[in-house]
């Protein structure tokens, strides 16, 4: 039983962080088109932060908002070097060191 409630826990904080990803990134699209992408993304990542911790006071838990600091700078910095399209050798061998910061 127990396993079964933290197998829904993370279901259910996986499916915040992916609303909170898809809404940041639809921020980025649409103001990225009048403003620099930089600024544009710095909207994207305030709106993903609302999201999760509006979700982390909806469900009166401070810890749905702690793995932010893991799974924001990988997805921002992956979206603007898509964006930029700089898949330069340092600019993919960051990519990499930071994803895999974000994952271990």
């Amino acid at each position: 039983m127990k396993n079964q409630t933290k197998t829904v826990s993370i279901v259910i904080i996986g499916i915040i962080y992916l609303i909170a990803i898809l809404l940041g990134y639809f921020v980025f699209i649409t103001l990225n088109k009048g403003l620099h992408e930089l600024v544009a993304l710095f909207f994207a990542d305030v709106v993903a932060k609302v999201v999760v911790w509006g979700f982390g006071l909806f469900y009166k838990n401070v810890s749905v908002y702690d793995p932010y600091w893991s799974v924001a700078p990988p997805v921002m910095f992956s979206v603007w070097a898509f964006y930029k399209s700089a898949f330069t050798l340092p600019v993919v061998l960051l990519l990499i060191a930071v994803w895999y910061w974000g994952i271990v």
